[in-house]
């Protein structure tokens, strides 16, 4: 049973579905001339995605730099030196505890000679 939202009789019959100043209320047969009949309106349709490149660093970056490293015969100073970061920072990165983000991730490759960041592909909507 479902009953008139403007005058609260029961609705016998068909309901309609009106709006009256914004407000949408389910009425009686007699109530409905006082609004309009409500027509939902139609929701936009999703833009399509938007796929773009977003650099992102290689899972095996801890040992990519210290083999490099060692290859150049480089210590951890040298090379915090060469990027222009402390040393300890340097054996985090080795022990795969810090991982750079891409812009670090470009001065190691500068400074080692190696590949560390790849492009990755994210959604957005």
């Amino acid at each position: 049973m479902s009953y008139c939202e403007l005058c609260g009789k029961e609705i016998t019959g068909k309901s309609f579905v009106i709006e009256i100043d914004s407000v949408v209320m389910k009425v009686c047969w007699p109530c409905s001339k006082h609004g309009k009949l409500y027509e939902p309106k139609k929701l936009k349709q999703k833009p399509e995605e938007f796929r773009f490149r977003l650099p992102t660093v290689r899972s095996d970056y801890s040992k990519v730099i210290k083999e490099a490293r060692k290859k150049l015969d480089l210590s951890e100073e040298e090379l915090g030196s060469k990027i222009e970061e402390d040393s300890s920072v340097v054996k985090l990165l080795e022990q795969g505890k810090f991982k750079p983000d891409p812009t670090m991730a470009r001065k190691i490759e500068n400074s080692l000679g190696i590949k560390l960041v790849v492009e990755g592909s994210e959604t957005i909507e």
